[in-house]
């Protein structure tokens, strides 16, 4: 966090130069896949801002909003 209370997250683990491509790499944790990826389909970078949802909703309420511990159970 910045003195002007800016916050930035990052995870460069599965990071691409090219955010316009599409993609179908099956990979990450159940509870903050975004459901492009659950059921297989093609997606993009917007899979990243779900996923940031996904972990501001667990630092807000102390909890994830999905569970699960494979995929079926998360859907």
């Amino acid at each position: 966090m910045d003195s002007y209370l800016n916050i930035k997250i990052c995870d460069f683990g599965w990071c691409a130069e090219d955010i316009n491509a599409k993609r179908t790499t099956f990979c990450g944790t159940y509870e903050y896949m975004a459901p492009e990826m659950l059921f297989k389909a093609e997606y993009d970078y917007k899979v990243d801002i779900w996923a940031l949802g996904v972990l501001l909703y667990e630092m807000l309420h102390g909890f994830a909003p999905f569970k699960g511990k494979c995929a079926a159970e998360v859907q």
